[in-house]
């Protein structure tokens, strides 16, 4: 499960919007911003307006955290 976070910035005024994943170990819930993608980028995931971060928080869940596609290619 995932949520999109609001996060403004008062000094400089800019707005994110964060995609945050739910954990969950017994009884205990918390959310992280470690959505556990098969990808190397280990920093917060979002976009600077809600509709890109809806699109970003789809195409993860489309893929089951699986972003990168790879595949040999022969000579």
């Amino acid at each position: 499960m995932y949520r999109i976070v609001k996060e403004t910035n008062l000094l400089s005024g800019r707005t994110e919007w964060i995609i945050e994943r739910r954990k969950k170990f017994l009884w205990f819930e918390s959310w992280t911003r470690d959505l556990e993608l098969n990808t190397e980028y280990s920093g917060k995931v979002g976009a600077t307006s809600l509709e890109g971060a809806q699109f970003k928080l789809s195409v993860i869940e489309k893929s089951n955290g699986n972003i990168i596609e790879r595949e040999n290619v022969a000579r």
